[in-house]
């Protein structure tokens, strides 16, 4: 169905009918809920740009808290002296992999051959290495979304530092992960040694916090992660506020640590934004996916600050990458399979 006379004078006869007809036109413009949607959706972003691309603004050091909303750095803001003002930017992307296949377009090739890239994402291996999706919840869905999309991707080759970070993540002996998602001590460590001892025009370090599963009251606490602390749709079952202050607490876990960061690296010009969002709830979605333009997932942060390095902290992550990790195994962690 679509907004036209007929449907709006339906609605004002029977109003009951045409709220529920206007919640369903709202959700499905910013949720696509089927394949032929999304990979339209996806399709159309891919060929027209819209949004900010980061590459295209001035900084030394991008950082990048993934899934972090706007509302949520306005509101722990006040907490740390360096952010000043929280401003909100068009994001490129409804989900990391869309936000990567974006902005590492080979148009801006120049610019990434002086860039280096240090994520704990393991996304960046999934579309820049693999050139695809790994097996997911949605794995026919996403494959269908590259094949649909117009990408022009760099090569990591091009990057003048490329480090998966996800690889430096502390282990059990058997492989499992000590701490289900990326720690961000692991990327301020590894951020912290590349700009101490690289040459580098640009650095991009993309933390994985405040992003789904919440783990930093879980470490704090020694203990397992409670189901609320699983992704955002928890709060069907255990309230909005619960489920969001969990998501803040991790937020707050990174940005201590970008605290640190930012007293022990040189940078005159730092950001601080979002690959995208999260929706808790709005317009009856949870969490995100490609294609989508809601506006809770799309807006993100964008702070602007400086970094100084007083050489009050050594970075203590090795060097080495765990050899018994795997990026599947990284995105079960994530509740992505």
């Amino acid at each position: 169905m679509i907004i036209n006379k007929e449907n709006i004078r339906k609605g004002i006869q029977n109003p009951r009918q045409g709220v529920a007809f206007l919640a369903n036109y709202l959700k499905r413009y910013y949720n696509p809920i089927n394949l032929s949607e999304t990979i339209l959706s996806v399709g159309v972003n891919s060929r027209i740009s819209r949004g900010t691309h980061v590459l295209e603004c001035d900084w030394d050091l991008l950082i990048i808290l993934d899934t972090c909303r706007v509302d949520a750095m306005e509101r722990v803001a006040p907490e740390y002296e360096f952010i000043d003002e929280v401003d909100r930017v068009w994001s490129r992307g409804g989900s990391s992999p869309e936000w990567i296949a974006q902005t590492f377009d080979a148009e801006y090739r120049d610019i990434l051959q002086n860039t280096a890239l240090l994520t704990a994402n393991p996304k960046s291996e999934v579309v820049l290495e693999d050139r695809e999706y790994v097996p997911e919840k949605h794995t026919v869905h996403h494959k269908r979304l590259f094949r649909y999309g117009k990408w022009n991707l760099i090569e990591v080759e091009d990057l003048a530092r490329y480090e998966r970070l996800w690889k430096f993540e502390p282990r059990e002996a058997d492989g499992e992960a000590v701490h289900t998602a990326t720690p961000p001590r692991v990327v301020t460590d590894r951020g912290i040694e590349a700009m101490r001892n690289g040459d580098y025009e640009r650095v991009i370090l993309h933390y994985m916090q405040p992003h789904y599963p919440y783990i930093s009251n879980a470490i704090t606490e020694s203990r397992q992660l409670c189901d609320f602390e699983m992704k955002p749709s928890a709060m069907k079952k255990h309230g909005r506020e619960k489920v969001y202050q969990a998501y803040l607490d991790d937020l707050r876990y990174v940005l201590s640590d970008v605290s640190l960061l930012l007293e022990n690296v040189d940078a005159e010009k730092v950001v601080l934004s979002a690959d995208h969002g999260d929706a808790f709830g709005e317009y009856w979605m949870y969490g995100h996916d490609p294609g989508r333009i809601h506006p809770d997932v799309r807006y993100v942060p964008w702070v602007e600050t400086s970094a100084e390095d007083t050489g009050s902290y050594e970075p203590e992550t090795e060097p080495v990458e765990t050899k018994n990790v795997s990026t599947k195994d990284q995105l079960r962690d994530l509740g992505y399979l």
